[in-house]
């Protein structure tokens, strides 16, 4: 298991406010929040000093995502994709108004590009804050 500087959950609320203030600013948060989540995740990721395989990885991002507190991820591995089906993500329960969990895709897709030693996006298809039952994202 990879080794990594010590993490901090990141509450909820923060990631709601930070939403509304970006809003209310007349700035579009979805590519700011990815931003944010993709430098966390990479800063996160460059803290241990461990290049993973991707099997190795995927038991990894499931403690991972759930120690952190971002969501209960069920992952599978397609080659070097990944598909990860979150349910209960902390980002998406605050239905109004339905966005979308950007940062939480920013955060996986920069832990991923860091621990894989490749450029990884992570692109989400389905979101719990949209009435969907899981939120689903696609790591490519």
């Amino acid at each position: 298991m990879a080794e990594i500087g010590p993490v901090m959950a990141i509450p909820s609320y923060f990631i709601w406010s930070l939403k509304k203030i970006l809003q209310e600013s007349g700035a579009d948060p979805k590519d700011i929040l990815f931003k944010v989540g993709f430098d966390t995740g990479k800063n996160v990721g460059d803290s241990g000093e461990t290049v993973l395989s991707p099997d190795t990885f995927t038991d990894f991002l499931f403690n991972h995502l759930m120690e952190s507190g971002l969501g209960r991820p069920k992952i599978t591995r397609y080659g070097a994709s990944f598909n990860i089906n979150m349910e209960e993500s902390s980002e998406s329960l605050n239905r109004k108004p339905p966005q979308g969990c950007h940062y939480t895709a920013g955060y996986i897709s920069g832990i991923a590009t860091s621990l894989l030693n490749r450029e990884y996006k992570a692109r989400e298809t389905e979101c719990i804050s949209k009435h969907s039952a899981v939120c689903v994202f696609d790591l490519a």
